[in-house]
């Protein structure tokens, strides 16, 4: 691209899209997000105007005019496909950056997501205790047959946690020290 803009004159434009293949294997992605958006700008504007070359440093609109000179006269450039750029390499260029950009915001995304979710998992806690609060109040109405007996003691059973990860109720004691010097 930055040959396409140097045979038309513009080299402001050039050195907005000319980079080393190193220098691209350097950036973060922030960065090469940033470049990338550069060069398609640069691309999709070049294949808007393709045919008509500005003058300057090719950042404004003004066209070439034709004054009097001693130059010789600079053959025309030759069109975008010739350099390989075409509207199909602009697309594919878009698409792949767009890729880009959704696989680099995508840990901060489900980042985010799973923060919403634990945020509500307090509320959906509270929501449920509540239902089983009313849900224990009603078991009792069960209890007027035996098949309602047995189902509200199961109930009763099934409400109860027994945290079983814990130890003894008496915490460990740590070992006596030994003080004896080292040799």
């Amino acid at each position: 691209m930055s040959e396409y803009y140097l045979d038309r004159h513009q080299e402001a434009l050039a050195a907005q899209v000319d980079f080393p293949p190193s220098s691209w294997q350097l950036l973060r992605d922030e960065q090469l997000i940033a470049r990338s958006q550069t060069v398609l700008n640069r691309l999709q504007e070049a294949l808007a105007s393709d045919g008509s070359p500005t003058s300057g440093d090719g950042i404004g609109t003004t066209t070439v005019t034709e004054a009097p000179t001693n130059d010789p006269p600079v053959a025309a450039a030759a069109p975008l496909a010739d350099y390989g750029l075409t509207a199909a390499s602009a697309a594919a260029l878009e698409k792949e950056l767009q890729d880009y950009v959704a696989i680099v915001s995508a840990p901060q995304t489900s980042t985010a997501g799973r923060a919403a979710m634990t945020k509500m998992l307090r509320e959906r806690f509270i929501d449920i205790a509540r239902h089983l609060e009313r849900m224990d109040k009603l078991i009792d109405a069960f209890r007027t047959t035996p098949a309602g007996v047995a189902f509200a003691e199961s109930w009763t059973a099934a409400r109860n946690i027994y945290d079983r990860s814990h130890g003894p109720s008496t915490p460990p004691t740590d070992p006596p020290s030994t003080s004896e010097p080292m040799a």
